[in-house]
């Protein structure tokens, strides 16, 4: 009997450490890799790149303006000598993230995850030749300058693939829930754009393909951050295991004529991410008010 309770302890007690699946994030979710330098950014609009000074630059923010020159953009042009600190280029990846294979996240075994190379650098046309003179901007505390990711900047300069290739234990996640693709990047303003999605077959290999078409960022605002997500049914993710779910999915930026861009991260979750801000709209009796007033006004001008 004794026996018996405590294999039921025992049970118990493993099954309350089972840790759920919240999130699987490729590459660092830490504002492109930018540190104590944060707080001194400005974007090309002349106002402060962190807009919130909370010290991570996220969506609804800007890309900085390394040169002040008024624009986040790609240069072609050779580098000066003169007290020159970069254009725009910036390369703030860890040696891990440049390796390829830094993800984070809760509830899951990693079995071959790639891509965080293409994260918290800029996927420049003018990357090669800034890197060759030694004058890519790093963010301090980072690890230096590293390769562009493969294939070189200057004949495809910003088609990053990602690869989620992990394993979910059945107890950690509910299989009747949506998944959701989430994805940070900014300065997007050549249009088209769309992130091509390869879902799981069912038997952990390439799928049905889905487009997450991208919006450019606005007029008068060069290097804007932006958030995006896609809601996946948990299939298109997830194929059977046997005591876990195996999960597959292959993730492709494509934006042919877009010579600058970056990515903070990719992830899967089982929660979108956080939407843009949303318009301020008056409660129902301020609008009433509202109303009451521009009646008085109209009114007052007949007098």
């Amino acid at each position: 009997m004794r026996i018996i309770i405590g294999l039921l302890l025992l049970s118990t007690s493993l099954s309350s450490l089972a840790v759920p699946f919240t999130n699987i994030s490729i590459g660092d979710v830490d504002g492109f890799g930018f540190t104590s330098d944060v707080s001194g950014l400005v974007a090309a609009n002349g106002a402060l790149a962190d807009v919130n000074g909370n010290g991570v630059l996220e969506q609804t923010e800007f890309l900085p303006d390394l040169n002040g020159d008024g624009y986040v953009i790609v240069t072609h042009e050779p580098p000066g000598n003169n007290g020159f600190v970069g254009y725009d280029d910036f390369d703030n990846r860890s040696d891990a993230e440049a390796a390829g294979n830094v993800v984070s996240g809760t509830g899951f075994t990693n079995t071959g995850s790639s891509g965080s190379d293409f994260t918290d650098i800029s996927l420049s046309q003018s990357f090669d030749a800034l890197a060759s003179s030694g004058d890519v901007y790093v963010s301090p505390g980072n690890d230096g300058v590293h390769s562009f990711p493969a294939p070189p900047a200057s004949s495809l300069p910003n088609q990053p693939g990602f690869e989620f290739r992990f394993d979910v234990a059945k107890i950690d996640i509910d299989s009747s829930q949506d998944i959701f693709f989430n994805v940070i990047f900014g300065d997007y303003d050549v249009a088209p754009a769309d992130i091509v999605i390869t879902t799981n077959n069912g038997f952990n290999s390439a799928g049905d393909i889905f487009t997450l078409p991208l919006v450019t960022q606005p007029s008068g605002q060069d290097g804007l951050i932006q958030s995006a997500f896609l809601t996946l049914d948990f299939f298109d993710v997830f194929s059977d295991g046997g005591s876990v779910w195996n999960g597959f999915l292959d993730v492709d930026f494509a934006a042919y004529s877009e010579p600058y861009t970056a990515f903070d991260f990719v992830e899967l979750s089982t929660s979108p991410i956080s939407p843009e801000p949303e318009v301020q709209v008056p409660e129902p009796s301020s609008l009433v008010l509202l109303a009451l007033g521009l009646l008085g006004l109209r009114f007052g001008r007949k007098v």
